[in-house]
């Protein structure tokens, strides 16, 4: 669902981590809560910030924000997202 919002911006995709595949899925989901302080994953993280999981992206998709996130983050945005007016 993420992917579905992430990937039409035409931004480089960036690092997924498969965390419930990994040997140390259970440490990296401590150090990247430790980290971020959320808990809940997916945990988009956005030039070192966490920008939300799931429903805040799917929020921000909705509202129309989501573009403006990564284009204030400095990302150069080339695709156009479908229910957004931007």
């Amino acid at each position: 669902m993420v992917r579905d919002h992430l990937f039409p911006l035409g931004t480089a995709w960036p690092n997924v981590l498969g965390l419930r595949f990994a040997d140390d899925g259970d440490f990296i989901k401590a150090v990247l809560t430790r980290l971020t302080g959320r808990s809940t994953f997916p945990n988009v993280i956005l030039r070192g910030q966490s920008i939300g999981g799931a429903d805040d992206i799917s929020a921000m998709h909705r509202d129309g924000n989501l573009r403006q996130v990564f284009e204030k983050a400095g990302l150069k945005v080339r695709g156009e997202l479908r229910g957004e007016d931007a």
